[in-house]
This record gives C-alpha cells, sequence and structure tokens, in this order.
C-alpha cells in the first residue's frame, strides 16, 4: 500500500507491505529534476512490487546511436571539398624540391 505523508517543508512516499516499508522523501526545496526523478522511481518500485513490468532501464549512450541510425555519415569520399576539382601543382620555386603524390602512386 502506497501511503502519502505531508509536513512542513517535506512530503513522504511510503510503501508498505506484509514484508518490508520503502519511504522517499522529497523536500520543498528540492528542484524540478529531483521532484521528477524521485517521482519516476517511485512509480516503477510500486509497479513492480504490483506485478506490473518495471519502466525501461536507461541506457547511457543508446540515444546517440539510434540517431546514428536514423541519421548516418555520409560515405567517405577521397575528395577534398571544394578543392576537388582543382589540380595539384608543385610550384614554380620547389619544382626540384618537391615530389608530387597522387593516391593512384601510392601504395
Amino acid at each position: 500500500m502506497l501511503n502519502l505523508k505531508a509536513g512542513k517543508s517535506a512530503v513522504t512516499f511510503e510503501y508498505t507491505d506484509d514484508n518490508m516499508t520503502a519511504s522517499w522523501t522529497v523536500k520543498a526545496d528540492d528542484g524540478e529534476a529531483k521532484l521528477l526523478s524521485t517521482m519516476r522511481f517511485v512509480i516503477a518500485f510500486v509497479e513492480s512490487q504490483n506485478g506490473h513490468e518495471p519502466l525501461p532501464e536507461r541506457i547511457p549512450g543508446m540515444a546517440l546511436g539510434m540517431a546514428q541510425t536514423a541519421h548516418p555519415a555520409p560515405p567517405e569520399t577521397p575528395v577534398n571539398g571544394w578543392a576537388a576539382g582543382a589540380l595539384p601543382e608543385i610550384p614554380e620555386h620547389a619544382k626540384g624540391e618537391w615530389e608530387l603524390n597522387t593516391p593512384e602512386g601510392e601504395g
């Protein structure tokens, strides 16, 4: 059985059954995130005690993985963006010292 006990500066949720007692306290100065977190925890706990399926567990990184699956990165291309169409040239002052290395020539 879930009970609510209200006080001046806090509210306590208390779950009691034949074997145990569990309680959660929410203080008046707790922020919204803390309140929501506690409420979710209380609901999940009580539902699991009554035979309901518990809420799904949060898996760190799952949202990122789902986003990457839905929106994969474009395939990597061997071009250099806006310079892809430009033919490389060795400057006049370095023609004897530099060597032009192309992807076809590597290997």
